[in-house]
Parts: structure tokens; C-alpha cells; sequence
């Protein structure tokens, strides 16, 4: 843990003191999220790292423990995705409790893992962003395209290809959209008024309505086949999981309060704070360790340099007598055990033979009697 909240402060730049301030943090949120410490700090540095500070960080790291406890998949993972969206949406924009929740509606409603998606959201976002389209509308197309099969990767880049036109269209495809009436500004316009999957599936009808083939406006073979399996085939469902996510406020917030009444969290909480105490023990005793047991085992290492380095200025054949004498000591060990047990039973059994002695002398069979022994 202390490992994990050290790289905070190293590698992205934060003040020891609030490092520490946030270490706390981490620590009480632990033993509420059931989330160990460190997987919690490894999340941290996550958003951190990528240049979130001060409340909202906790924030972040407080709604992907809870969407983890639930079931989405890594913290730190979660909470990549989550800063991401934060970042090119703006806080003002899209806050962390509302990025947590696109993001489990998207899971939910796609077929897909937050993980897969977390490593490639990041490329889609800014263009997204810069196009008017909303998250919750890029967690939809995800979500449907996905349901064919696709991964999480290839349906992002198809929605990158898709807005592209929305960016820099060539002239070929402002040529057919003037041949149904608009223009890029208007779907652009469009697409913030309607959402993507109402403006995609008005603009196939067009453009089939008047013979022209869809991919004269989406000449990217990957981007075609997004908008032809979201808006094209699942034109109906896309709008449906438009709304599901649109409307999915309080998702994480609900499923937490459900999740935490289950046994499993219940116990996964006791062993989480068992883990936080450990952790703040821990760090109480570091300046103790730091102040005694380094100093002792920093003499110890030193000792065997200075009799390794010693050994080393040794003559070779001295060297192999050495080794010689240590390997028979080596040897000797077993054999003086055994060696030492033999005489052991001999002593016992010459014991023996003395009590006996009389009575075998005499021929007696009877019964005699016996002076009491004492073994040690």
C-alpha cells in the first residue's frame, strides 16, 4: 500500500502531505467499498496519472470501487474509463457519479467487458467530444454494435470512422448528402438535437429512398459496418438502448445498496478491514522498522561483505581447503546423528543386559524383584 501511494507522489508530482491526507482516504473508503487498500491505490495513481486532483479524484475512485463491488470488472481499470470521460467531457460537463453510470449501462446493455472497453474508449472520446455527441450516446453504439459480436476495439474505431465525416468529410460525401437534401453542418446539428441512432437511421432511410448506396457517405469499410449493424439492423434496438442509457440514473448507486446486503460482500468486507488495519499498522510501524530492524540487517549485510571480501584475497588452495572442511562438516552432520543414535540403543540395550544379568545367571523363572531405575 505504502508502495502504491509512494508512486503518487514520485511519478505524478503530489505533495507528500496530501499523499498522505489521500492515503487516509483510501483507507476508510476501503473498508466500505470492500475493496482492499492497495487495489484502491493502484486505481488512485490511475487517476492521477492522468491529471485528476484533489475531490473529484476521490470521487472517481470512490464510483469504480462501488461499480467493481458490483460486478464491472477492475478498479483501476474502471476508473481509467471513468477519468477518461471526465477529462474530454470537462467536470462541468459530465460528472464522475455520471460517467460510472453510462459506463455499467453500456456493459449491461452490450455484450462486452469494461475492461476491453476501458483500453480503447480513450481513442473515441475526444472526436466524440468535439462533435456534440454525448457519452451516453457513444456507450449506445458501443453497446449494439457488440451485440453482433464485434469486440469492444472494433466498435470504437467504427464509431471513430462514423464521425470522422461529421469532422472532415470529403467531397464525395458532401456530394451525396446533397443529393437527399443536407449537409454535414446539419447532421452535426442533428446528431446533438436526435442522438446518433435516430439521425444514423434517418440518414440510411434517405439515402436507400433515394438509390444511393450508404457507404458513398461511409466509405470506411469499418465505420459502414457499425452504422449498418446499429442503425441499419438493429435500427429499433439502438434507439431502445439509447434510452436505456440515457435514462440509467442511480444504476451504480441501486446496485451497490444490493450488492452490500449479499453474504459474499459482507464477507469480503471483514477481510477487507482486516486488510486496512493491517495496512495502517503497518505504516505505524515502518519509522520503528525504518529506526531498528534496517540499521541491524544493514550491519549484518555489511559483516558478510567484509568476510566475502576477505575469503576473496584468500590464496586458491586455501580457498578449496576451506570449502573442503566446510563440505565435510557438511557430510559429518548426518553421520554423527545416526552415529549418535547407534550408541544411544547400544548404551540402552547394555542397560538391559545389566538387569537382566542376575537372573539369567541364576536360571530363575520365577518372580524376582527390581530395585527401581532411573533414566534420564
Amino acid at each position: 500500500f505504502e508502495k502504491e501511494m509512494t508512486k503518487i507522489q514520485t511519478l505524478v508530482g503530489i505533495a507528500g502531505e496530501r499523499v498522505d491526507e489521500m492515503g487516509d482516504e483510501v483507507l476508510a473508503l476501503s473498508k466500505d467499498v470492500a475493496k482492499g487498500p492497495q487495489e484502491l491505490a493502484r486505481a488512485l495513481f490511475v487517476v492521477t496519472s492522468a491529471g485528476q486532483r484533489g475531490a473529484e479524484a476521490m470521487q472517481i475512485l470512490e464510483q469504480a470501487a462501488k461499480a467493481s463491488a458490483i460486478g464491472l470488472g477492475d478498479t483501476a481499470e474502471i476508473a481509467r474509463a471513468v477519468t477518461s470521460a471526465v477529462n474530454a467531457y470537462g467536470v462541468e460537463n459530465l460528472n464522475a457519479e455520471r460517467a460510472t453510470e453510462i459506463l455499467v449501462a453500456t456493459v449491461r446493455e452490450g455484450n462486452l467487458e469494461a475492461a476491453d472497453l476501458a483500453g480503447s474508449l480513450g481513442r473515441v472520446i475526444g472526436i466524440a467530444a468535439n462533435v456534440g455527441l454525448t457519452f451516453d450516446q457513444v456507450g449506445a453504439f458501443i453497446a449494439t454494435f457488440t451485440r453482433v459480436g464485434v469486440g469492444a476495439e472494433e466498435a470504437v474505431t467504427s464509431l471513430r470512422g462514423a464521425l470522422a465525416i461529421l469532422v472532415k468529410p470529403t467531397k464525395g460525401v458532401s456530394d451525396a448528402l446533397a443529393t437527399i437534401g443536407t449537409t454535414v453542418e446539419q447532421l452535426r446539428a442533428d446528431v446533438v438535437e436526435k442522438g446518433i441512432a435516430e439521425t444514423f437511421g434517418l440518414l440510411i432511410k434517405n439515402l436507400e429512398g433515394a438509390g444511393i448506396a450508404v457507404a458513398e457517405v461511409f466509405p470506411n469499410i469499418r465505420a459502414l459496418s457499425g452504422v449498418l449493424a446499429t442503425a441499419g439492423s438493429q435500427g429499433e434496438e439502438f434507439i431502445r438502448i439509447s434510452e436505456a442509457i440515457a435514462n440509467s440514473q442511480g444504476i451504480v448507486r441501486e446496485g451497490f445498496e444490493e450488492t452490500r446486503k449479499t453474504a459474499a460482500f459482507v464477507f469480503a468486507q471483514v477481510f477487507t478491514e482486516l486488510k486496512s488495519i493491517t495496512a495502517e499498522l503497518g505504516l505505524e510501524l515502518i519509522p520503528i522498522l525504518k529506526d531498528t530492524l534496517l540499521p541491524l540487517l544493514r550491519g549484518m549485510v555489511k559483516t558478510i561483505g567484509l568476510v566475502a571480501d576477505a575469503f576473496g584475497r584468500l590464496p586458491s588452495p586455501v580457498q578449496k581447503l576451506i570449502l573442503g572442511f566446510v563440505a565435510l562438516l557438511a557430510a559429518a552432520g548426518p553421520f554423527l546423528f545416526l552415529f549418535g543414535g547407534i550408541a544411544r540403543g547400544a548404551g540402552a540395550f547394555v542397560r538391559v543386559i545389566a538387569f537382566l544379568a542376575p537372573s539369567l545367571a541364576s536360571g530363575t523363572t520365577g518372580q524376582f524383584e527390581v530395585s527401581p531405575i532411573v533414566y534420564d
